[in-house]
């Protein structure tokens, strides 16, 4: 796209509007290497507003196009920009800390520094290129700010890149052990998970827009200067230092179960209204009625269960149900969604996946929110047995199971209602 990153402008009430950053279907990657963090800074510097970065490489591939998955030709001409091609590989490479906020209020980046510390002491001596987002220091022409140091970023120099995603996990494990992580209730009353730093952002194939964004008339940006931080002469950070034992694993889990409990009231709050004001509208595209729908999407709030009648969004809109997806593995097996509860999350229709095939249930994962599984479930099939000696009904419900993992409701019969899968048959 022309523009990669977000526009931001003026509104008529003199408050800025932020339009999400575009989606990259097709484009060019080339491979970069900057000599130290100094090096990186001065790279993200010379960004354009259609540029960003990625800290996975392709290996083989230093300058090549862009293309989705689908469109991918066999003549190695040209990559899509997921993890059949990205990788963290094992060299020295840049692992970058994503800080959004801080339920206490904004930190300013000694205090989020001396906090990332004081969970993870080892990283006290690791060199560290700070940055203010592309989207802070916002100020009207005549020099009104609008918008401060909105995020944070910390790009961390690592002697081997491969270790970022374990590095991670464990860096966050250490968070909530040092009580340094909260949940924040989504649109649809769902937990989310939060630390200081953005656990979903270590995918060798992620982009980080942190080219400027594209501003709007009377406005103009004005970031602090980046530094860095630590010994200037400092080798790469060895990621194997950051480890999670059993005591800090056991330490975040009570840290968690404490926060979880704390919010759960409202989580069960919105939830409910969620489904309140959704429901409807699912009724009326899938012809259900009011009270299915109600079920289908308490599944999906409560429990993270996608049942049949539950509609996905395509990338080009087009809107599917989970009942088809699960008819057609062939056709959707790695295929992208919006997210399945808020759709216009980020502007991205890009933003989960669908695995089919993975030897399990299968499930949609989401990285919004910092990263949801979705598991996909056939709705309950309502089955009307005809009279007749045991024999006669045995043969039909043997005829009807035709699918793996269907339920059927048999409704009121001889034992009652009966609720039966393949394998209990």
């Amino acid at each position: 796209p022309a523009v990669l990153t977000k526009r931001i402008a003026l509104g008529p009430d003199g408050a800025l509007v932020k339009s999400p950053a575009a989606q990259m279907s097709e484009g060019r990657a080339r491979l970069v290497e900057v000599p130290n963090l100094d090096g990186l800074s001065e790279l993200i510097d010379g960004l354009t507003s259609a540029q960003a970065t990625v800290y996975g490489i392709a290996p083989g591939h230093f300058a090549t196009r862009i293309v989705t998955d689908d469109a991918v030709p066999t003549d190695g001409s040209a990559i899509s920009r997921s993890r059949r091609f990205f990788q963290f590989a094992p060299h020295p490479g840049v692992m970058m800390l994503d800080h959004d906020g801080h339920p206490d209020g904004p930190l300013d980046p000694d205090a989020l520094h001396a906090m990332l510390i004081q969970a993870v002491p080892e990283l006290a001596d690791a060199p560290m290129l700070w940055r203010a987002s592309a989207s802070s220091g916002i100020e009207t022409s005549d020099g009104t700010v609008l918008s401060g140091v909105t995020g944070q970023r910390l790009y961390v120099a690592v002697a081997d890149a491969s270790r970022i995603p374990e590095a991670g996990r464990a860096l966050a494990t250490r968070l909530w052990a040092a009580g340094i992580g909260w949940f924040n209730v989504s649109r649809a009353g769902a937990l989310l998970a939060r630390t200081i730093v953005d656990t979903s952002v270590w995918q060798p194939e992620r982009l980080d827009f942190a080219g400027p964004p594209v501003l709007g008339d009377g406005l103009r940006r004005a970031l602090p200067p980046a530094r860095v931080i630590g010994p200037p002469d400092a080798a790469p950070f060895d990621l194997r230092c950051i480890q999670a034992d059993g005591e800090h694993k056991a330490a975040a889990a009570k840290h968690e179960a404490r926060q979880r409990e704390a919010v759960a009231g409202a989580a069960r709050t919105q939830r409910e209204a969620w489904v309140e004001a959704e429901a409807p509208k699912l009724a009326a595209t899938r012809d259900i009625d009011i009270e299915q729908a109600r079920e289908v999407l308490a599944q999906a709030a409560g429990r993270n269960i996608l049942m049949g009648d539950f509609v996905l969004v395509a990338p080009d809109g087009t809107e599917v149900t989970v009942g088809e997806v699960l008819d057609n593995p062939a056709r959707w097996h790695g295929a992208r969604f919006a997210d399945p509860l808020e759709p216009d999350y980020a502007n991205d229709r890009r933003i989960a996946w669908a695995n089919l095939r993975g030897g399990g249930k299968p499930f949609i994962y989401s990285h919004a929110h910092g990263g949801q599984r979705y598991v996909l479930a056939r709705p309950a099939r309502r089955v009307q047995l005809a009279s007749g000696d045991r024999a006669r009904v045995v043969d039909q419900v043997l005829a009807a199971l035709r699918v793996d993992g269907e339920v059927f409701d048999f409704g009121e019969g001889a034992g009652g209602i009966a609720r039966v899968t393949d394998e209990t048959v």
